[in-house]
């Protein structure tokens, strides 16, 4: 069952039964996500609360539910990875467990164990991804869904942290292409913002600067149209970059402001995206420093969440900017932190 016609089926139930509790699961969703991008933290206060009155409610599904939007929270609005590995595991083996026709898709909560993978490194779990990923690949069915969108990303963000980047390219082809057939336009125009958000960074990483500027126009766009405040600031910077390396220099100026205004409006974290767009601005200017400065930033917050392999490829980035300034590289090399996860495990089994 689709996630949102079980929402609407427990909130009919609710309101029949005038069973205000029980509403107060349902419409916790709403008041969580209407503050993601300003105040994160309480997202994911307001799920772990809902999740704790499942548990009051002897709730099991809800239970789950919630625990899957508390992790999603931490992992997509906080990008914090320290303590979501072990809890997405576990809600695998719960949700197996509950799993029916009346219940949401499994999928949707493997994908959160798939999620926490590849945000703390892709590279020390490429194998239980790679399993996971042909699991669900098989037992998500091809039509317009948000299971399938979401193992489409996933399939993505895993080609492009391994650096496979025409992989990447041709799993973003497929996800447009799902979304051209989706009768639902809002989730169509959702799932085709982050898309088109990937378009940017592999027509930067060719030097594309047409496709760079196109790409980056939709994802504004989208990204306007959604209220997506986040997407909207990296869209912003991707449109500073190309405008800037077509030399219209006003025009990179006046995305660029705009891009950080948007940022000081927000506390959620700004995307990856985002960064590398600022860098490679200030590179394509000359100004190595500033380029230093956006990076050194990004490295002070992956550092403190557990994004691994990003702090590993970070410290490598720094290296070459200090290597270009003329600058001592120093004590660079990113601590050990291979004990702070266990093992990746066996993935779960889907039915063919």
């Amino acid at each position: 069952m689709d996630l949102w016609d079980w929402f609407d089926r427990c909130r009919r139930r609710c309101l029949d039964n005038q069973d205000a509790d029980r509403l107060r699961l349902v419409d916790a969703y709403s008041r969580a996500y209407a503050c993601r991008e300003t105040e994160p933290a309480r997202t994911v206060a307001l799920f772990t609360e809902a999740r704790d009155l499942a548990v009051e409610l002897r709730e099991p599904e809800w239970r789950l539910v919630h625990e899957k939007f508390r992790l999603d929270a931490l992992m997509h609005f906080q990008r914090d990875f320290r303590a979501v590995l072990e809890p997405a595991r576990q809600l695998t083996l719960d949700i197996d467990t509950l799993a029916s026709a009346e219940f949401p898709d499994p999928a949707l909560f493997h994908d959160t164990l798939l999620a926490a993978y590849l945000g703390i490194d892709a590279e020390e779990y490429a194998e239980p991804i790679g399993k996971l990923l042909a699991a669900l690949e098989t037992a998500v069915p091809e039509q317009p869904a948000a299971a399938r969108y979401l193992v489409l990303a996933r399939r993505r963000q895993f080609a492009l942290e391994q650096e496979r980047f025409a992989d990447a390219a041709a799993a973003v082809e497929v996800e447009l292409d799902l979304a051209g057939h989706d009768a639902d336009a809002e989730r169509a125009m959702h799932f085709s913002m982050f898309a088109h958000a990937a378009r940017c960074l592999l027509a930067q990483r060719r030097d594309a600067g047409d496709e760079l500027a196109q790409a980056a126009g939709r994802t504004l766009e989208l990204a306007e149209r959604s209220g997506h405040l986040c997407e909207q600031a990296e869209a912003l910077a991707w449109l500073a970059l190309a405008a800037r390396r077509a030399g219209r220099e006003p025009d990179a100026q006046g995305c660029l402001e705009r891009a950080e205004a948007l940022r000081r409006r927000l506390a959620m974290p700004p995307t990856p995206g985002l960064f590398t767009a600022l860098a490679a601005f200030h590179e394509q200017g000359g100004n190595l420093a500033a380029a230093w400065t956006v990076r050194d930033e990004e490295l002070a917050h992956v550092g403190r969440h557990n994004r691994r392999l990003a702090e590993r490829r970070l410290q490598i980035e720094r290296m070459r900017l200090l290597a270009w300034l003329g600058r001592p590289l120093g004590n660079l090399a990113p601590k050990d932190r291979a004990s702070q996860n266990p093992p990746p495990g066996n993935p779960p089994q889907f039915p063919s």
